[in-house]
């Protein structure tokens, strides 16, 4: 259904636009396992906190004592860094921490420059996403905490964040969320219940991913690579059996029914992806504002350090019913100023994060510029 654009409104709730950097993503790798402890680099100490995901393998290490950090990327989990970046953390204000580089060390060959700024959004102390560290291109970074492997079964929501060459949102036959459970017995993940992006968000055959025992947080498969993190949150990289080239990132985060839309409202700090961008233009820092009714702004930040917007960007009108289509899923439709489409979106929400009250939106939707293409909010509230 066509919906106006409501500029009057979002420019009551918010401003502002900038596309920001990227992270080198390498397809396909070999996985090594481990011995189940913790993860390489933190030493013990607790004031540090590690993080890991894909893209090729990403490791990020922040110092809470010194308030510095470590992000280093390698071919995958059993190589020498091929990037190593470093510098001091800022938390600000706004909701956003800063991760100021001033020391860039590898032979990446990748666009990566002291000076530069990386914003990022924490989800308690389970996950970050970060905002690409290099130039070179669009991926969001998602990261869960490293640590030993879960003693205890893993359930939550998942979301697709990096879309597989071979899919597309406007078919039926693909599913972008659903649910995930991760058994420590079997090494194996589920996910029973997924859905596509149509406009019924139709119910999509199950999936498993299978893996060996996990080791150092991580449980390792042919084609799938399980990132298992602490409170209910992982990261699943899936490749194409075809083509090796081809592959998927899925983010899970802790399931919690929403209930009531009004309890959505909120100021939120953002990040976000648009797959019909050009290259260099898919990825913004956001301010986001959602009314009682579900209707959220989004504002591109020209200067996520001064807090600084210039234009609204796009509309989220989350009028699906709450839990409808899958507890703790919220549908609803995209509009921009031009308005020549309203594609569909869903969002995994989470209203009270480990019950300490904080609010965390995940969403996969089709891209407004190109239906054919993926489209993502990861939001934290202030």
């Amino acid at each position: 259904m066509q919906r106006p654009y409501r500029t009057a409104l979002l420019t009551a709730l918010i401003a502002g636009s900038t596309a920001f950097g990227l992270s080198a993503c390498k397809a396909g790798y070999s996985l090594g396992g481990g011995d189940e402890g913790e993860f390489d680099g933190v030493g013990g100490d607790s004031n540090t906190r590690a993080y890991f995901g894909p893209g090729s393998h990403w490791e990020l290490i922040i110092d809470d004592e010194d308030n510095s950090f470590t992000l280093n990327r390698s071919d995958d989990p059993t190589t020498e860094a091929t990037v190593k970046l470093s510098g001091a953390v800022f938390e600000l204000d706004n909701g956003f921490t800063r991760l100021s580089v001033d020391v860039t060390n590898g032979d990446d060959g990748g666009n990566f420059n002291e000076e530069d700024e990386i914003a990022m959004i924490s989800i308690s102390d389970d996950m970050v996403v970060l905002a690409p560290p290099s130039a070179d291109e669009d991926q969001l970074l998602v990261l869960v905490s490293a640590d030993t492997c879960p003693s205890s079964n893993i359930r939550g929501n998942w979301i697709t964040y990096k879309l597989n060459g071979n899919d597309s949102p406007s078919r039926s036959g693909n599913a972008f969320f659903g649910d995930y459970q991760y058994s420590t017995s079997s090494y194996t993940g589920f996910s029973n219940n997924q859905f596509n992006l149509l406009d019924s968000y139709d119910f999509v055959d199950g999936e498993t991913f299978t893996g060996a025992a996990c080791g150092k947080g991580l449980s390792i498969g042919d084609n799938h690579h399980q990132y298992l993190g602490s409170g209910n949150a992982a990261v699943v990289h899936s490749l194409d059996t075809a083509d090796g080239n081809n592959y998927d990132f899925r983010v899970v985060f802790e399931a919690r029914e929403i209930t009531n839309r009004p309890d959505l409202a909120g100021s939120y700090a953002g990040l976000l992806y648009n797959g019909g961008k050009g290259e260099g233009s898919k990825t913004k820092v956001i301010d986001m504002e959602c009314d009682t009714a579900g209707l959220c702004a989004i504002t591109a930040l020209a200067d996520f350090v001064a807090d600084t917007d210039s234009e609204t960007t796009y509309e989220i009108e989350l009028d699906g019913t709450p839990d409808g289509v899958a507890d703790g899923f919220i549908t609803g439709t995209i509009s921009t100023e031009s308005e020549t489409s309203t594609p569909n979106i869903a969002c995994m929400a989470n209203i009270d994060i480990h019950e300490q009250g904080g609010k965390f939106l995940a969403c996969v939707g089709q891209s407004p510029d190109a239906t054919t293409q993926i489209f993502n909010i990861f939001a934290v509230s202030r």
